[in-house]
């Protein structure tokens, strides 16, 4: 007991030795476990444009385990088998608890939620620690910062499952700068199995191992943790196994230049759950792609192995991290596929290698441009298809100025110092031109196609269209009631002055005086067929004799819009609302 009490106190003493050490960087990790927690319980994804997460998709496949339906033994699945079983155990934890809000979704969310939250956690220790192994405390605590108040992983975290896989991609990074080869490609292993971006460290891995034992061990470490999870599967269900690798392997492009080559502007298309009942479902495309994109893939992959061969500096820490950016920018830029959730991978490394203002610029860039592509474009101007080209091509571009960067940084040594600043002076050019143009451009269009829309879904398109075409001069159009006046505001605003009368019947009364003093057209609009009081209506109807004047200006017409249908006046334009246009009745 003795000793025992003795270790207690030791290990005691050195956590708060490392606390004191690392106090800055551990209120960080507090905040934003105090924000992420109630975040969970208070907010929902789907936000004001619509339900834009795939927690629901995962929900969808995971109560299939209520009739002893499992992934990769009796559907296939576009990920690999330990996300989609993780769902299957989340779920069924779910079922333990009395359904809230008769909502039965909401207890999954919740618990997904917070499975995933440890992880992201660990995302932020795991940048912290890999700062610490480039820069001073200081530093590597504002690169925890910069990272904890990125909208984007928060985002991520409540949408998709992608801060799992990611966490064992950072693990395997900063167990390599440990000199930690072997341990590095199980985890990598592992976090394949996940999803597919670990492996994007081999590259790295292999680079500073000696051929070729070495690299036959740092390979059979990598393979083992994929066969004991992959291998009982592929024995239980070869076809499913099997059908889930053809799924990743023959998608056809999306979101990407080489589907805006092909002419497709939607997301990454997969047969829906009830299909996938069928193997043979997983090699259906969403279209027949046409571009030899097999040769473009090799052709960079060639590029890459050059740039792996040509990489001398593989032991000093901050070139690592530099190659498995440049990695993972390439694999993007090269990939047939792309979704928005994918930009997580990236955001640690530019944290990492640019905690600077131009390193922010670039996070909010990208983040900027994955917002507008989803949920934007997919929910708001899916018809737009511009938008989507637009969206890839200045994600496109940074992603390449960013590669750029980091193997300018990389090759330092065999470019010339003038022509290295030179070239950073053009990516901040070129970058500012692409946010300037794209943002100009898409607001202004997005702005046109947002009122065309709304002019056209209106039910007061009739009237609408009459104010802006029959008004010998620029009319004003009275209002007794708020909501109409919201109403036509957006779409007749810069045709005609909107004016929403008073409730006080003196000031309403001086308000109509002044608008015929200024106006020579003057429409009225409410939702009964005499919209002012018996006053204001009689001043009008006075006003609008024949010869009358109002100050020095003739009124030429004083024009009613009834709301309500069946109403009648002489020379009253009725349109109802559903009604097929304006007729002046006689």
């Amino acid at each position: 007991m003795g000793a025992m009490g003795s270790a207690l106190r030791q290990l005691g003493q050195r956590l708060w030795a490392a606390g004191a050490q690392h106090e800055p960087f551990l209120i960080l990790v507090l905040l934003t476990l105090g924000f992420r927690l109630p975040a969970f319980a208070l907010w929902r994804a789907q936000g004001y444009i619509g339900d834009a997460n795939d927690y629901n998709f995962y929900y969808e496949f995971a109560r299939y385990s209520q009739y002893g339906w499992y992934p990769y033994l009796h559907f296939w699945m576009e990920y690999p088998p330990l996300f989609p079983w993780l769902a299957v155990g989340v779920f069924r934890v779910s079922l333990l608890l009395p359904t809230w809000q008769s909502d039965p979704f909401i207890w999954f969310r919740l618990l997904l939620g917070l499975t995933l939250l440890p992880f992201d956690l660990g995302n932020l220790a795991l940048l912290y620690a890999l700062a610490r192994r480039l820069y001073d405390p200081h530093r590597a605590v504002q690169c925890g910062y910069l990272y904890a108040l990125l909208f984007f992983p928060f985002y991520t975290l409540v949408s998709w499952f992608d801060t799992l896989p990611l966490f064992f991609l950072l693990a395997a990074l900063w167990l390599l700068l440990r000199e930690r080869p072997a341990a590095s490609a199980a985890v990598a292993g592992l976090g394949f199995m996940i999803k597919v971006f670990p492996v994007l460290i081999l590259p790295v891995l292999l680079r500073r191992c000696r051929p070729w034992r070495e690299w036959a061990r740092v390979l059979a470490t990598f393979a083992l943790p994929v066969g004991l999870i992959g291998l009982p599967f592929l024995l239980l269900a070869p076809a499913y196994t099997l059908a889930s690798i053809q799924a990743l392997l023959t998608r056809s492009p999306w979101e990407t230049v080489w589907a805006l080559a092909e002419g497709y502007y939607s997301f990454g298309w997969v047969p829906p759950l009830s299909e996938r009942f069928d193997p043979q479902s997983a090699t259906r495309p969403a279209y027949l792609s046409h571009l030899p994109w097999g040769l473009w893939a090799l052709l960079g992959g060639l590029g890459y192995l050059g740039l792996w061969r040509g990489w001398s500096t593989v032991h000093r820490p901050r070139a690592v991290v530099l190659f498995t950016a440049l990695t993972l920018h390439l694999a993007l830029v090269l990939a047939k596929g792309y979704s928005p959730q994918f930009l997580v991978y990236l955001l640690p490394f530019l944290v990492l290698l640019f905690p600077t203002l131009r390193g922010v610029v670039y996070a909010l860039l990208l983040t900027t441009v994955n917002l507008v592509e989803y949920p934007i474009y997919h929910f708001l101007f899916p018809d737009q298809p511009w938008l989507l080209a637009v969206v890839v091509v200045v994600r496109t571009a940074v992603l390449l100025i960013l590669a750029a960067e980091y193997g300018l940084e990389l090759f330092a040594e065999r470019a010339a110092p003038r022509w290295t600043g030179r070239f950073r002076q053009a990516t901040v050019t070129v970058t500012t031109l692409l946010v300037l143009v794209s943002s100009l451009g898409g607001l202004q269009a997005a702005s046109a196609e947002w009122q065309e829309r709304a002019y056209a879904g209106s039910p007061h398109r009739d009237l609408v269209t009459v104010i802006r075409t029959h008004s010998e001069s620029r009319p004003a159009v009275l209002f007794t009631d708020e909501g109409l006046y919201r109403e036509f505001y957006p779409l007749l605003h810069d045709t005609a002055r909107l004016v929403l009368l008073p409730l006080d019947r003196t000031e309403a009364l001086g308000t109509v005086q002044q608008v015929l003093r200024e106006h020579t057209v003057v429409w009225t609009v409410g939702r009964d067929p005499q919209p002012l009081a018996p006053d204001l209506a009689a001043l009008l109807q006075a006003r609008a004799r024949p010869g009358g004047r109002v100050g020095s200006q003739a009124l030429t017409a004083i024009r009613w819009y009834p709301l309500a249908a069946g109403a009648t006046a002489d020379g009253v334009p009725v349109i109802a609302p559903g009604g097929g246009g304006p007729s002046f009745l006689k």
